[in-house]
This record gives C-alpha cells, sequence and structure tokens, in this order.
C-alpha cells in the first residue's frame, strides 16, 4: 500500500509513503497505553506534502517463522499464550464504528481494488455493521449478491490489528512476542481478526489451526469474507 521503511539510525526506523496513514500511529499508541501488547515504541508521526511518515523503534529479534523452527514445544507454547492474550486484550477495547483510530475510512482490499464509484460511495468510517456491510455492498454491487454480505451481523466491534500474519510477529532474545505494522488496525467486525490472519498466503500447512489456539474462529464469517475477497483478486 505504497509505504517504505527505512532506517534513520540503528536503533529507529521510519516507515513512509503516500499509504501511511497516522491511524496506524494511533492503533500503535492506543496498543501501548491501553495494553500490555509489545509493539515499536511510537516517536512522531506526521502529514508531509501528502505523504505520511511514522517513526518508530526498531524492533530487534527473530521472525516468527524463523523461531518457530528452531525452538522447544515448551517455547511455541508460550508464543502462543503471548497472542491469546494480546488479542484478548485488544478485544476488551470496543469501538462505537468501523473504520481507522482517527476516524478515517476502512482499510482494506475490498475498498482499495478498483471497484466500486469512490466519489459516490463512501466506505467508511462506518457507524455500524450493517452500515459497513452495505459499503462493501456498494463496493462489489456488480459482483455479488447484497444478502451474501448482508447476513453478517449481530457481531461486536472491536480493536483489531488486522494483518497478524508471522512476518508481523517477531520474538525478541527474551521471548517477548511483537507485534509489528500496524497499518490495517481499526475497529473492525469481532471476526475480521480471524478471516485477516488466514489471508495470508499460508506460511505452513499447521498455521491455520495455530490461528485458532490464539484467534476465536468465526468459520461461518470467514467463508462469507473469502469469498467477497475472491471476488475482489479474482
Amino acid at each position: 500500500m505504497g509505504a517504505h521503511v527505512v532506517f534513520a539510525d540503528s536503533e529507529t526506523v521510519a516507515k513512509f509513503g503516500h499509504g501511511v496513514r497516522l491511524a496506524e500511529a494511533e492503533a500503535m499508541h492506543l496498543a501501548s497505553t491501553h495494553t500490555t501488547i509489545a509493539t515499536p515504541k511510537l516517536l512522531s508521526a506526521y502529514i508531509l506534502d501528502g505523504v505520511g511518515y511514522i517513526v518508530m523503534s526498531y524492533e530487534r529479534g527473530e521472525s516468527l517463522a524463523q523461531y518457530w523452527d528452531r525452538v522447544s514445544k515448551t517455547e511455541q507454547n508460550r508464543v502462543l499464550e503471548q497472542l491469546q492474550d494480546y488479542v484478548n486484550q485488544m478485544r476488551e477495547i470496543p469501538g462505537d464504528f468501523i473504520g481507522g483510530l482517527d476516524g478515517s475510512p476502512c482499510r482494506d482490499g475490498i475498498f482499495e481494488a478498483g471497484y466500486g464509484d469512490y466519489t459516490s460511495y463512501s466506505y467508511g468510517p462506518s457507524e455500524s455493521e450493517e452500515s459497513f456491510n452495505e459499503g462493501i455492498v456498494q463496493a462489489l454491487r456488480d459482483q455479488m449478491r447484497p444478502k451474501t454480505v448482508r447476513g453478517l451481523k449481530n457481531h461486536k466491534i472491536v480493536f483489531t490489528h488486522g494483518d497478524l500474519h508471522p512476518g508481523n510477529i517477531i520474538v525478541r532474545a527474551d521471548g517477548t512476542v511483537v507485534l509489528l505494522d500496524w497499518g490495517l488496525a481499526g475497529f473492525w467486525p469481532e471476526y475480521w481478526e480471524f478471516y485477516r490472519a488466514l489471508f495470508t498466503i499460508p506460511w505452513r500447512g499447521s498455521w491455520d489451526r495455530m490461528v485458532e489456539k490464539f484467534i476465536p474462529p468465526f468459520y461461518v464469517e470467514h467463508s462469507v469474507i473469502k469469498r467477497v475477497f475472491g471476488t475482489v483478486w479474482h
């Protein structure tokens, strides 16, 4: 989504690009002040000439994929326990709208893949799950029957990372799990975290079963949104 990450010095990195939004910085701030989730330390965030910049601490550690293959089952379970705790803490933070934490529109491929009339329809923030569903319907009105999406209802709106995959999860030398890349974070329906974690290209055959251990599963909702994304990308 148009983002680059460069070192400012040995301890600091800057993420910048036209796709970088202040909502990401807001999500990092919320996670660091209202949970015990380990994240890069937010140092600065601003928009300059239409380009977003987020300056943060550089986190040293191994990616989950590297770490997982060399440690014991006990250490693997500690990682899963931390991830479960992190997700539970996020889900305890309710939202009264769906979108970025700064009140910006929903950020995802459904709304950014070229479908829908961007001048006629708004894709958030949505005041309810029903209006969020209508945004999806408008984005895909020529590709999908509306009732497919409108059947999703009665879900809580919760703080969500939105991009939990092995590349965004690192483990420090002391075993602490750190969550990176909060660019898709926001307030989303409670099923969204599970769907997005399974959306990534499978890291290994067991990834789906691993996800179930730290994110509450929503398989019906997953199948619906998977179909939606299949429409977007195919």
